[in-house]
């Protein structure tokens, strides 16, 4: 763990990561595969599904308690987007009513979460509004957009982007310290460059196109592995 962060009196792990930004999304990645395994194991019989079933919600409860530990509003948000997309798929799959059974069900479990947290408080309309970090963020994301149109194809090399923009985008009257752009897809193109972003980009595009042929497969041999592909879309888009 590379140094402690606090939310109010709140402390925010990491798990392991260097700040619990990167720690949330990462956990925020893995509640996608949860739906997908508790999902296929409810189309089967047996009560070695059953309980699979319920392993698979435990550990999303669990998922859900760690990502509000790290107070990462970008990975509730990556979270909350998934579960739109994993839900609005189940509609046609499993119907209106066990959809929102699913989906209440869990909601019920992420806001108790969010409450006895602390969390709520934090993504507060009024509190966000006097956040200065989301500014900050607004100022450096332009710093990184001028990063990119001084050097678009080569970049300005792994692990310089925090220190090129302090030294020549950041305002003189601000001392903020930043490793990194704080958001993956422009951190990628300022280090490395737009190709590789480009490359990135396809390679994703690519994969969401083999899972959407995967969810769309017929016939009832089919079933599970369509669940796993919608988990791997959920993923995908989540991140």
């Amino acid at each position: 763990m590379e140094g402690a962060y606090f939310y109010g009196e709140h402390l925010r792990w990491n798990l392991g990561w260097e700040n619990p930004n990167p720690a949330g999304a990462f956990v925020a990645m893995g509640i996608p595969w949860l739906w997908a395994i508790a999902s296929g194991a409810g189309r089967q019989d047996g009560w070695k599904c059953r309980l699979l079933g319920l392993v698979a919600f435990l550990g999303e409860a669990a998922l859900w308690f760690l990502l509000c530990k790290t107070y990462s509003r970008g990975a509730l948000v990556a979270a909350f987007v998934a579960a739109a997309v994993y839900f609005g798929l189940s509609i046609n799959r499993d119907g209106w009513r066990k959809t929102l059974g699913m989906a209440g069900v869990r909601g019920v479990m992420v806001i108790a979460l969010l409450l006895g947290s602390g969390f709520f408080s934090r993504i507060d309309p009024g509190y966000v509004v006097e956040d200065a970090s989301a500014m900050n963020r607004l100022t450096l994301w332009k710093g990184g957009l001028q990063m990119i149109a001084a050097s678009p194809w080569r970049g300005w090399g792994a692990g310089e982007s925090g220190d090129g923009f302090m030294q020549w985008f950041q305002p003189l009257e601000a001392d903020e310290a930043y490793a990194g752009m704080v958001n993956s897809y422009l951190h990628v193109a300022v280090e490395r460059g737009l190709p590789v972003l480009g490359a990135a980009l396809s390679l994703v595009g690519a994969l969401l196109a083999v899972v959407g042929f995967a969810i769309n497969g017929r016939g009832s041999r089919d079933r599970n592995r369509r669940d796993i592909g919608a988990g791997m879309k959920d993923l995908v888009q989540g991140a």
